[in-house]
């Protein structure tokens, strides 16, 4: 299976947040200096240095707050996600506007296949999907869920090997199963090349894909 190059995020301060905490330690620290240098500067602007040093302590006490709320958060869509991420298999598929004998080819041609889901962080997902085993076609797509309801993504996908398939790109729309979470729902729709030859506008349908290793 190929590898999928793109890194989960981390639980780090943003750079806004890294300058901030310097900046208002920096502060803190020259006041300290002032005050073993000359202690009259204190004595003389007791105001101005409070000012300062409680502005200072309170701009880096908001920052943490906030970072420890993202953090929090983030470990909360993992525990969410993390039921999610995983190997699978395509167990099912057709296409909209085809018939039975299509379909049966689509199945047999796809059906079985790996299929990798990796989480990201936030609502996002890396997918990395096996098509086609006469063609050993390779598809690779981000995805990412509804923040309110989390249980509908959408993404892109796009096929990265060399072959017929190569530059070809669409759409995924995946559905949790409420009652199941081994399962996923996933609509595709083709939407380039805009060839005849493609049938770009009728060119989608469904899979079913299944944790492997439930």
């Amino acid at each position: 299976m190929f590898k999928n190059n793109i890194k989960p995020t981390k639980s780090n301060f943003q750079n806004w947040e890294k300058d901030t905490i310097f900046i208002c330690i920096a502060v803190l620290v020259i006041i300290v200096i002032l005050e073993f240098i000359c202690k009259c500067i204190s004595d003389r602007f007791p105001i101005s240095i409070s000012v300062f040093v409680g502005l200072s302590t309170g701009i880096v006490s908001a920052v943490f707050v906030l970072y420890f709320q993202r953090l929090n958060k983030q470990q909360d869509l993992l525990k969410y996600y993390s039921k999610i991420e995983g190997d699978y298999k395509r167990i099912d598929m057709g296409q909209d506007n085809t018939g039975d004998k299509e379909n049966g080819g689509m199945v047999e041609q796809n059906c079985g296949l790996s299929i990798k889901i990796k989480y990201l962080g936030e609502n996002a997902f890396s997918v990395a999907a096996e098509y086609w085993k006469d063609n050993n076609a390779q598809v690779t797509a981000l995805i990412e869920f509804n923040e309110t309801n989390k249980m509908v993504a959408h993404g892109r996908y796009h096929y990265i090997n060399d072959g017929e398939f190569k530059g070809h790109f669409g759409t995924y729309t995946v559905y949790r199963f409420e009652e199941n979470d081994n399962k996923l729902l996933v609509l595709f729709h083709h939407v380039f090349p805009r060839k005849l030859a493609n049938n770009p506008d009728s060119n989608k349908g469904w899979e079913i894909w299944e944790k492997a290793n439930r």
